[in-house]
């Protein structure tokens, strides 16, 4: 994801974290997660814009995206998924869910078939996670998520969120 729809998914975000702090509910919000090879092997870097002990202002969570996105190579979502669901599963909190941003592309460059593998770890991590897409300018979330909402413009991305949080935490 680059450009509009990027820069908007980082507002988008930081919006969502600002209105969820209330309710006391932990929130961490991940940009991406990168395969990185190295001499000795591979690692998945996740890059963290907020963890769940944080408190992040809009400023500081826009300008971390920013920051992100000039490091940022390669993202395979199926990844970012199952680093998404490590983390959310390690937490005490008995209702979990994960919303995922997607652009429709789910991968830059993973070995082997991402379309099958994002599959996989959606249908995996939906056992038991209450998991959400949100296809920004793009329908092909609904082949990936059952639950799922599709934007026709990234500039209703804000709206969605704050819908999305109305109907799972209220």
């Amino acid at each position: 994801m680059g450009g509009k729809r990027f820069e908007m998914a980082a507002a988008a975000c930081a919006l969502m974290s600002e209105s969820i702090a209330p309710l006391k509910t932990p929130v961490k919000i991940s940009a991406f997660t990168e395969r990185t090879s190295f001499s000795n092997g591979e690692r998945l870097e996740d890059y963290i814009i907020k963890d769940y002990s944080e408190h992040r202002s809009r400023a500081q969570i826009i300008n971390d995206f920013s920051r992100v996105s000039n490091k940022l190579h390669q993202n395979a979502d199926g990844d970012s998924l199952m680093v998404a669901y490590r983390d959310i599963m390690a937490r005490p909190e008995k209702r979990k869910i994960i919303i995922v941003l997607s652009d429709g592309n789910p991968c830059c460059d993973r070995p082997g078939n991402a379309a099958d593998h994002l599959t996989d770890v959606v249908e995996y991590v939906g056992r038991s996670v209450e998991l959400y897409g949100i296809g920004i300018e793009t329908r092909a979330v609904e082949r990936f998520y059952p639950e799922c909402e599709v934007l026709s413009s990234v500039n209703e991305l804000e709206q969605s969120l704050l819908n999305l949080i109305k109907r799972k935490f209220l």
